[in-house]
């Protein structure tokens, strides 16, 4: 038997990240990880420093935990002595979940871990080790490049060469063990969430019951994968323990979509129907995957609230963007939603590339048409593993790169402060980095991307992919 200490990197100091902190939920990967490492005869320990030790503070999370920076935990001040723990512990292996947003404090640290217990092997997962693992093979030992499950129990059992590991996806999720809440249930997250109401549904336990979506959206960084769901009837006996168990008031499932499979949400309902399961629960969605009736029925199982990305109000750039979706689809569903009791939480980005004045514009009335509940509005960032990333990086049409592979594309800075406010963390982030590159942030207007760079540069994969999304700048001009 090994023991296996997992490790969420920490959250960088709010004003040194122009992207999101997080909501306050728990590391489910690391759950995933953790149960299906245990079911084969391991021990594991997982210790979030994202939320519990790693810079911004939240008091939703404990404030008390969540005031140290990276530099507080090399150190061994409070909060967290993760050092000590190691001590404590004893692990036969350490593996951390790292996003991109922590990309510079997880190296840092595992760098320390590395000085201070060179014959602890660490490995490596989550989004950035997906898209970018090649950036992360100087820190860690191994590098998991995709589902980790697998990749882990071989690199448990010496089945696995150090640098990048690689295996198939889970085809058939509901052969892995389901993730568990032991590691989170006692700890101060942020077990309320807006969606609910949260003074009489609290708990809410964030859950994934699917994997995967295979859609196209080209600014999203897991379009076109298979999409894979667990069943309706273990779900819902899932549901159950959580509720009896753990005291579940809310359930969220925080997923890539939901509602891929129809079928699968109506027999999930009918089940939560038949059997009384009193439970309020929340989840991400797209409108052209609700049918009315669908709908109702959700709300009658106990649906409080959609997440739903729009993305645009402009035709054109819902088209140029492959969403797949169009305005009328929206303005159909949206009401109906409503009409049965549901909130409509909305994402809306702005910056892609041609986007125009016009394009921002369409996209605001749209929001004063909808009047959804929420409208998050974010500015595009190059983030690794969206279509986007890949044609932009390939015709270098951006205006800065960071050494964790995010880049700024031209007038960022100008809509960041539209959007966000000129006074936000991610604003000030964004100008201290042109400044000390020494680069002036270019102007807010279109941008293209440069054709014969593009072509000479991508692979021939990616052209594939993405020929159809890239217009010659006089042909965009006449189109717009």
């Amino acid at each position: 038997m090994s023991k296996i200490l997992l490790v969420s990197a920490p959250r960088p100091n709010s004003d040194q990240s122009a992207m999101h902190m997080g909501d306050g939920r728990p590391p489910m990967g690391l759950a995933y990880i953790s149960a299906y490492v245990e079911k084969f005869g391991h021990e594991t320990k997982i210790i979030d420093l994202y939320h519990f030790g790693g810079g911004h503070k939240d008091e939703q999370v404990g404030a008390e935990h969540s005031s140290a920076t990276i530099s507080h935990i090399i150190k061994n001040d409070k909060p967290y002595d993760i050092f000590g723990e190691i001590e404590k512990y004893k692990p036969d292996f350490i593996g951390m979940y790292l996003g991109t947003i922590s990309f510079y404090e997880g190296t840092e640290l595992a760098l320390k871990i590395r000085e201070k217990y060179p014959h602890i092997p660490t490995m490596v997962g989550g989004p950035h080790a997906i898209e970018l693992p090649e950036t992360l093979v100087d820190y860690f030992d191994y590098v998991v490049c995709g589902e980790g499950e697998r990749a882990a129990m071989d690199i448990i059992n010496g089945n696995a060469k150090k640098g990048i590991v690689k295996r198939d996806n889970i085809v058939d999720i509901n052969k892995l063990p389901l993730p568990d809440f032991r590691h989170f249930i006692d700890k101060p997250y942020n077990w309320q969430l807006e969606m609910f109401d949260n003074e009489e549904v609290n708990p809410v336990i964030t859950i994934n019951s699917t994997r995967g979506c295979p859609f196209s959206c080209m600014f999203c960084g897991v379009a076109n994968t298979k999409f894979r769901g667990i069943d309706a009837d273990k779900l819902v006996a899932y549901i159950n323990e959580l509720k009896y168990v753990h005291g579940a008031k809310g359930i969220y499932f925080r997923e890539d979509n939901f509602t891929v499979v129809p079928k699968r949400v109506e027999q999930f309902c009918d089940i939560l129907i038949s059997e009384k399961v009193d439970i309020k629960w929340a989840c991400e969605s797209r409108v052209n995957n609700l049918k009315p009736k669908l709908i109702e029925k959700m709300a009658k199982a106990g649906c409080v609230g959609l997440y739903i990305g729009i993305e645009s109000g402009s035709e054109r750039m819902l088209s140029y963007m492959k969403k797949g979706e169009r305005r009328e689809h929206f303005i159909e569903k949206i009401p109906i939603i409503k009409a049965n009791g549901m909130s409509t939480y909305t994402t809306w980005v702005y910056g892609l590339p041609s986007e125009t004045e016009q394009d921002r514009y369409e996209s605001d009335k749209f929001i004063e048409l909808l009047k959804p509940t929420v409208a998050d509005t974010f500015v595009y960032l190059g983030q690794p593993g969206s279509d986007f990333y890949k044609m932009l990086d390939a015709s270098n049409t951006y205006e800065l790169k960071e050494r964790n592979g995010l880049f700024y594309v031209p007038g960022f800075t100008h809509l960041a402060k539209r959007v966000y406010g000129a006074n936000d963390p991610r604003v000030q982030f964004v100008e201290n980095l042109y400044e000390k590159n020494k680069i002036k942030p270019g102007p807010l207007e279109p941008y293209y991307i440069k054709e014969s760079i593009y072509k000479s540069k991508a692979t021939k994969k990616v052209r594939a992919q993405l020929s159809a999304h890239v217009v010659p700048n006089q042909q965009l001009q006449k189109a717009i």
